[in-house]
């Protein structure tokens, strides 16, 4: 189980295990075992895949100083806010 999660965590990070291979994207499964072990950048990656839970996700990836999910959680909560219009 570790190995393979240690191998879902590499792929997700796009490190290669040799520079001569090609390896496939990381499947969503890989993803999501790898967000479950509390990878920032995986969580990020599967917010944008899951809409229903990208706020949770990005402020779990956020939380751990993941930039990239910083700023999409703050456009995502900016973008929640209501409009006032003065009358």
């Amino acid at each position: 189980m570790k190995s393979r999660m240690a191998l879902a965590l590499l792929m997700v990070l796009g490190c290669r295990i040799s520079t001569f291979s090609q390896q496939p994207p990381p499947t969503l499964e890989q993803i999501k075992i790898a967000a479950d072990a509390g990878n920032p950048a995986a969580q990020d990656k599967l917010a944008e895949r899951d809409s229903a839970h990208a706020e949770v996700l990005y402020r779990k990836a956020a939380e751990q100083g993941y930039a990239h999910a910083q700023g999409r959680l703050g456009n995502l909560l900016l973008m929640a806010q209501p409009t006032f219009h003065r009358c």
